[in-house]
């Protein structure tokens, strides 16, 4: 059965919700808010990483393969 959701037209059950956040292909999310999580979004929510720590990680994954090496080798040397 396919089910064509528009925002704000649908209220899809708990359950239903639960099986698609367990399901790694599919992100609920996006379905939720109609935008991709952040990294900072995600990993506060999880309780992962400190503000400083999910503010490295997404300037990080922002730099070219050189530059992350750079920033890993000062990281070593400290």
């Amino acid at each position: 059965m396919e089910i064509e959701l528009k925002k704000g037209e649908f209220k899809p059950a708990l359950d239903i919700l639960l099986e698609i956040n367990n399901k790694p292909s599919l992100d609920l999310y996006w379905l939720l808010y109609g935008e991709k999580q952040t990294t900072r979004q995600k990993n506060n929510a999880e309780g992962k990483f400190n503000i400083k720590e999910t503010d490295m990680i997404e300037n990080f994954d922002k730099l070219n393969l050189d530059d992350q090496d750079e920033i890993i080798e000062f990281f070593k040397r400290k």
